[in-house]
């Protein structure tokens, strides 16, 4: 990775996890927690742009387009009894 790379992500993870920190948990009064979340936040802004997440490649639109107009083309039927039935039901049978 290079290191101007690493840098500002490790910047970037820092900066939002103490501005985190700050709204949650500046005002408590457990300072061995305060101290524990921030040594945490200090390891995570180390550990995390090595990290490798999962790329997610979204699915061509044409292919959805193909599977919207397949249903639009399927008939649509209504069920008349159902129809009736709610009709009686709402005008009390």
């Amino acid at each position: 990775m290079e290191p101007l790379r690493y840098l500002v992500q490790a910047n970037l993870i820092l900066t939002v996890l103490v501005l985190a920190y700050a709204l949650v948990l500046r005002r408590t009064t457990r300072f061995d927690l305060n101290r524990a979340v921030l040594w945490v936040i200090a390891f995570e802004a180390v550990c995390l742009p090595f990290a490798k997440l999962p790329t997610v490649q979204p699915e061509p639109v044409r292919a959805v387009v193909h599977q919207t107009t397949e249903v639009f083309r399927k008939p649509f039927r209504l069920g008349w009894r159902i129809v009736r039935l709610r009709i009686l039901i709402e005008n009390g049978m």
